[in-house]
């Protein structure tokens, strides 16, 4: 369920990201895939940056459709009409459960407007009554050079083993973000 280490570096990361609570993973593909799996139902649309990680794209685009899962891609992430227009592409495929960026992208160092994507999916929420959770990648930057949590990004992961770790002997990931959204994530891994 956790021990004294893994309950300090989730507490250490809360703060470093800004957040109220942390959950740490085994990878960081782990952390992504429960928040897939928590936050996504059958029937639901995910709308995502591309490029993005490539085992992200392929949780997004290969995993995520057998269970449903619609998933709808944008390319530039700093054109508000762009994205705005694959967000009314994704809700036409079902109700959007999650915004995911990564920004700074992997490989392609492609970046996104967090802020710009965060009002979107204000509006996206008080037009359908459902704001879509917003997920930002934030493993390229990390913490001490970007905080999406500040920006009003919901779940801010990272993964640790890369630029955190800093020594390569490290394989973890994060999330984090409020109490209400963390607590399942938290009981997700241990289930």
């Amino acid at each position: 369920l956790s021990h004294p280490n893994l309950a300090m570096l989730e507490t250490r990361l809360a703060a470093i990201d800004g957040a109220e609570r942390a959950a740490v993973y085994a990878s960081g593909m782990a952390a992504h895939s429960a928040i897939a799996l928590q936050f996504a139902r059958p029937g639901d649309s995910v709308l995502h940056c591309r490029p993005i990680y490539g085992g992200t794209d392929a949780l997004y685009n290969q995993l995520m459709p057998n269970y449903g899962v619609h998933p709808v891609q944008f390319t530039d992430g700093c054109d508000g009409a762009h994205i705005r227009e694959r967000a009314e592409q994704a809700l036409a495929k079902g109700p959007l459960a999650l915004i995911v960026i990564e920004t700074p992208a992997n490989p392609t160092a492609a970046i996104t407007d967090i802020a710009l994507v965060v009002q979107i999916a204000d509006e996206i929420g008080a037009r359908t009554d459902r704001r879509p959770l917003v997920v930002c990648d934030n493993t390229f930057l990390a913490p001490f050079a970007q905080r999406p949590i500040e920006l009003g990004v919901d779940l801010n992961m990272t993964s640790l083993t890369k630029y955190c770790g800093g020594h390569s002997d490290l394989l973890a990931g994060g999330v984090s973000g409020k109490l209400d959204l963390i607590a399942p994530l938290r009981l997700l891994r241990t289930t």
